[in-house]
């Protein structure tokens, strides 16, 4: 279903495109969000943008994110991708954005929006968080509608994915907590049990096994291994040769 008061049509090459704009940029440029998207909106003009809305990104970025907190300014368009970067470069040049980083342009995964359902898909990402402009037209039934359906999609796949990556980490820092315990262990009883210089991979091994029954955990294999060569190589006398040798030969005593 296509609605006349948004000014799509489908006969024609339909765009999406996205400008990420952080706040580092801004601060960097010395622009506020409004004087930033004054001088945005008119450089673009009508002749680039039919729908234009602005969303704001801070609490489900991620632990991967570098971009820290930023704006999503995503417009619809019949420009294709080369017109609308050749635009945004002139853009950059006139007002000195030049080696200026997190400003950056990227159009919809598909290339081309093709129906209705795909643009409200598309515009309601960059509102997912928080909605900071968007156009009257599409706070009118049934856009407003439509367009709340897919920003709850989004932002529930954004906080999922952002609970995922954290427990993740926290799963990750849990191992490296157990390896880390598992080593000083390793210092605390290793002297009295085989001494700093008589060490071998099966003494170490061995008193690893006792840490882990200890404190009801598994080591695995691998974990193992990284936790007894960091001691030979970092707390014993034992020399290089002698500790390659046991790393290669991983049963042999000597």
């Amino acid at each position: 279903m296509v609605y006349p008061d948004l000014k799509l049509d489908f006969n024609q090459v339909i765009v999406g495109h996205d400008f990420t704009v952080t706040d580092s940029f801004l601060t960097e440029t010395k622009e506020t969000y409004n004087t930033f998207l004054e001088k945005f909106s008119e450089f673009f003009s009508k002749d680039y943008i039919i729908l234009l809305v602005v969303g704001y990104d801070s609490e489900y970025l991620g632990e991967k994110n570098q971009l820290g907190n930023h704006y999503h300014f995503r417009f619809i368009s019949h420009k294709d991708n080369d017109k609308v970067s050749k635009r945004k470069e002139k853009f950059v040049k006139k007002h000195n954005y030049n080696n200026k980083k997190g400003f950056k342009h990227t159009t919809c995964n598909n290339g081309i929006l093709k129906d209705i359902d795909d643009v409200y898909c598309y515009l309601a990402y960059a509102l997912k968080e928080k909605i900071i402009f968007c156009p009257d037209t599409l706070e009118k039934t049934p856009h407003s509608v439509s367009l709340g359906e897919h920003l709850a999609k989004h932002l529930a796949i954004k906080k999922a994915n952002t609970n995922f990556e954290k427990k993740t980490l926290a799963k990750k820092q849990e191992k490296k907590k157990d390896k880390d315990l598992a080593l000083d262990y390793l210092l605390e009883y290793g002297p009295q049990y085989f001494g700093t210089s008589e060490a071998n991979i099966i003494s170490i091994h061995t008193l690893l096994v006792q840490y882990q029954r200890k404190q009801k955990l598994y080591l695995n294999n691998f974990q193992m291994t990284t936790i007894a060569h960091t001691y030979l190589q970092q707390h014993t006398d034992i020399d290089d040769e002698k500790i390659a040798f046991m790393r290669f030969n991983p049963y042999s005593r000597n």
